[in-house]
């Protein structure tokens, strides 16, 4: 294995995917780039994609998990098919930042993972800052795991790597309405509390479980959605 992939979940993001690859092969730093499209993708998510094959190696493939999108296994499923030494991942209604490369020159030398601050526009002008790994050796042992805000935190600590805190951005369009932030919660509830209901284990894989379920229920409660 050598130098990164890039790593896309994509549903219904033709409109989106562009910017997004644009952004990578801007940052000129990466291998190749693998997607999961989403089986139940109606518009031309797919079509848009094709014109970037001619700028980097892309492996774009059909997603489907008994006709439902399932995250977990959509992100697993394209970890399966990278062939790089690290994996950066991102969404495509995601953009990276240009100067990415620099940590990922780091990343070589230290092995360690890599945490960046995931910003996301929401209504009111208002911005919403998360870190996020997203920048991971690709190791055995090593792949995504619950519900919702997949993570490999637990897995990489378990295994030994270092994760450290940076700088760089991600900036996330995909919640600029007060429409699409209120799918997403209901989304997440009712994941996250089928989640809770199968694993009645303690720990800190199911208090950051709580917490997500907590903060959707109390959104869903705060608009009236759940009494």
């Amino acid at each position: 294995m050598s130098d990164c992939s890039v790593n896309i979940l994509a549903r219904d993001a033709e409109r989106e995917i562009g910017n997004c690859l644009n952004s990578i092969i801007r940052a000129g730093c990466f291998s190749e780039i693998v997607i999961a499209v989403d089986t139940r993708t109606k518009d031309r998510t797919v079509q848009a994609i094709e014109p970037y094959r001619n700028l980097i190696p892309i492996n774009a493939f059909w997603y489907d998990h008994n006709g439902r999108w399932d995250e977990l296994g959509a992100r697993n499923a394209t970890l399966d098919e990278s062939r790089c030494a690290y994996i950066f991942w991102i969404d495509a209604d995601e953009l990276a930042e240009m100067n990415i490369c620099y940590l990922l020159a780091e990343a070589y030398r230290t092995r360690k993972a890599y945490k960046m601050n995931q910003i996301s526009k929401v209504p009111g002008d208002k911005y919403i800052e998360v870190p996020q790994i997203r920048l991971f050796p690709n190791i055995p042992g090593v792949k995504w795991e619950l519900p919702i805000h997949c993570q490999v935190y637990f897995l990489l600590r378990q295994l030994g790597v270092e994760i450290d805190d940076t700088e760089y951005k991600i900036i996330h369009t995909g919640y600029d309405s007060e429409e699409k932030i209120t799918d997403k919660h209901i989304r997440n509830f009712v994941a996250l509390a089928d989640y809770l209901n199968n694993h009645r284990e303690k720990g800190e894989k199911q208090a950051y479980i709580m917490d997500r379920y907590n903060d959707s229920l109390g959104y869903l409660k705060e608009h009236g959605i759940i009494i």
